[in-house]
């Protein structure tokens, strides 16, 4: 027969679902992301480069917001404690360490990213409504954020390759 692998939590180690919910669209809208960043690189065709640009834009916004609405239903579902596990300590505060950066890059990358779309005279629109820059923007620190911006995504990568290595583990 086959062997399964079931990972078990405690019944009080379990994500509620609308935690759940939120995590797994934003996990496969930042893959999304990613795509349409690789795909970016390859285009040649400048109108289909502007279509591809604002979906990422658009979708960029809807992670923002997702993960905003996950924060503050956090306060009423929490998500489960590890306090009392029998995992060692080091590993509950690099969790912890870890879960923190997740959503502190996934509100900076799309707020980095609307402010080079600004600092390009770009409009940053989601469904059709236009979110009008609230600054002026030099083309030196466009520049700066657009390397923040792929910092940013270097950086989430390597977290999700360590959530991924801590999962394996």
């Amino acid at each position: 027969g086959q062997v399964r692998i079931v990972a078990r939590l405690r019944p009080d180690m379990t994500y509620p679902r609308p935690l759940r919910l939120i995590h797994w669209t934003v996990a496969i809208l930042v893959t999304c992301q990613l795509a349409l960043a690789v795909v970016l690189t390859q285009l040649r065709s400048l109108s289909y480069g502007q279509l591809v640009l604002s979906l990422h834009r658009q979708l960029g916004i809807v992670i923002l917001l997702l993960v905003l609405t996950r924060l503050v239903l956090s306060w009423w579902h929490k998500a489960p404690s590890y306090e009392g596990s029998s995992l060692p300590r080091w590993q509950v505060r690099t969790a912890a360490f870890v879960h923190i950066a997740f959503h502190a890059l996934l509100v900076a990358q799309p707020v980095v990213g609307m402010l080079v779309a600004w600092g390009r005279g770009d409009v940053v629109s989601l469904l059709g409504l236009t979110l009008p820059a609230p600054l002026e923007i030099s083309d030196d620190m466009r520049e700066r954020l657009m390397s923040v911006h792929t910092v940013v995504a270097v950086l989430w990568f390597s977290f999700v390759l360590l959530q991924v290595g801590a999962v394996v583990f």
